[in-house]
């Protein structure tokens, strides 16, 4: 009994830990998130700057509120009124 209890508990370890490393789309939009606020603080002059902004507002929005694929959406719009959305 022992032996399985032990195996077991070994799976469900392996299976937390393999499900921890897959991203998850609160992670891609926290990544997200990062990459444009740092486009934003590169980019300030920019003359598209205050659409991003408010794009990077959108994108933050739509993530906290569960709407994913929205927010991401926000936040590419965001990098490429920036001219960040390369690389």
């Amino acid at each position: 009994m022992t032996l399985v209890k032990s195996a077991t508990i070994a799976m469900l370890a392996l299976a937390l830990g393999s499900a921890s490393a897959i991203a998850s789309p609160q992670g891609d939009c926290a990544q997200a998130g990062r990459k444009v606020s740092q486009a934003l603080d590169a980019n300030q002059q920019a003359p598209q700057y205050p659409d991003a902004l408010k794009e990077a507002h959108n994108g933050r929005d739509f993530c906290l509120a569960g709407y994913y694929k929205i927010g991401l959406d926000h936040y590419a719009n965001a990098l490429k009124m920036l001219g960040a959305d390369k690389g």
